[in-house]
């Protein structure tokens, strides 16, 4: 995410072209399976303290829910 990004990349200094996504990303990953309500999603993310949700349909992930795609 760009916080991800800001936070463990650019303020550390890490050059682009050498560091590895892995050291950069957020672990674990948390998710919700495509079918559960709006309302398991946001109390996902508030219970975690996550503004970006991975989707899934059969535990593969297919879409990223954010915060601002719940506000609009």
């Amino acid at each position: 995410t760009d916080s991800d990004l800001s936070r463990k990349a650019v303020a550390k200094g890490l050059d682009p072209n050498t560091t590895t996504v892995m050291a950069c990303m957020s672990k674990p990953v948390v998710s919700i399976e495509e079918t559960e309500p709006l309302s398991e999603a946001v109390a996902l993310m508030k219970k975690e303290g996550i503004r970006h949700l991975a989707v899934t349909a059969d535990r593969t992930i297919i879409g990223v829910l954010s915060i601002s795609d719940l506000l609009r």
